[in-house]
């Protein structure tokens, strides 16, 4: 056993000392292609920079989202690309056939193709997606009209969607599943909520009043749009029933809600029955 330990230990070190030419050159292919790495990562960047504005994607917000998606993507495919290049340049230095081992990696893909059906989809659909520029990084969407797939966007690639809930979940929903995206990001979306006033007040000056408050509370938040008295009071026997809505970030709408409602009782507790 140790002479055979001895023997494997004695070969290797004829291989390293016959080898170190090769590992020299390798090392130097890594360094080159790592500085093309480098240089392409800058140029994908620079010119996703300039496609977003000669597309006119307004706000520098918006155009750092659409930028970091198609970039995080970009970039992964780079670093295969590079990968395959010094890999073939590994095979080359140690005079290993070129033509032969890819004729036998093209019989290995096609059964591969059929083993990675469902990931070869996921990548077109990947790319569709994100070319129609559907979701970027940190907007909030609904996939599938699913309630419970609802979530921000922390990832995406060419495989699959990362979305983080609420609570802090972290969902991984697959390219090729996806049949609807509904962007909760794109444009602020509309809360609503109804109070109930007692009959027995004067309902015009408390609407007054009521307004003089939404004001000083957008005042207070100004990422409110639009809070406002709904027209068209609903009077029942022993109360008026009055709905409030406002306009804001999907990520927000739930707190400002709480916070408004909160501040509407607090300030007219003796009068309001209920809100809803």
């Amino acid at each position: 056993m140790e002479k055979t330990l001895n023997l494997y230990i004695k070969l290797f070190k004829i291989f390293l000392e016959e080898s170190k030419e090769k590992f020299l050159n390798i090392l130097f292919y890594f360094l080159i292609l790592f500085i093309i790495y480098i240089l392409c990562r800058k140029i994908i960047y620079k010119t996703l920079k300039i496609g977003t504005k000669l597309k006119n994607v307004k706000g520098e917000e918006i155009q750092k989202e659409r930028i970091s998606t198609l970039a995080s993507v970009l970039d992964s495919i780079l670093r295969v690309i590079i990968f395959l290049i010094f890999f073939f340049l590994i095979l080359r230095e140690f005079d290993i056939k070129l033509i032969p081992f890819v004729t036998g990696l093209g019989f290995i893909g096609a059964g591969l193709v059929v083993i990675f059906q469902s990931t070869i989809q996921d990548i077109i659909k990947g790319w569709i997606i994100l070319f129609e520029d559907q979701i970027r990084n940190g907007e909030w969407v609904i996939i599938n009209n699913t309630p419970q797939f609802t979530g921000k966007v922390v990832k995406i690639n060419l495989r699959h969607i990362v979305l983080k809930d609420l609570e802090g979940n972290l969902i991984f929903f697959p390219n090729s599943q996806i049949l609807s995206i509904i962007n909760l990001s794109r444009e602020n979306k509309k809360f609503s909520f109804k109070i109930k006033v007692d009959r027995s007040i004067e309902i015009e000056s408390f609407l007054e009043d009521l307004n003089k408050l939404l004001e000083e509370f957008v005042k207070d938040n100004p990422k409110i749009l639009k809070c406002k008295v709904e027209e068209g009071i609903n009077i029942f026997s022993d109360f008026y029933e009055i709905t409030i809505s406002f306009k804001t970030h999907y990520s927000m709408g739930k707190e400002y809600l709480e916070k408004l409602k909160l501040k509407i009782f607090n300030s007219y507790k003796d009068k309001i029955k209920e809100i809803v």
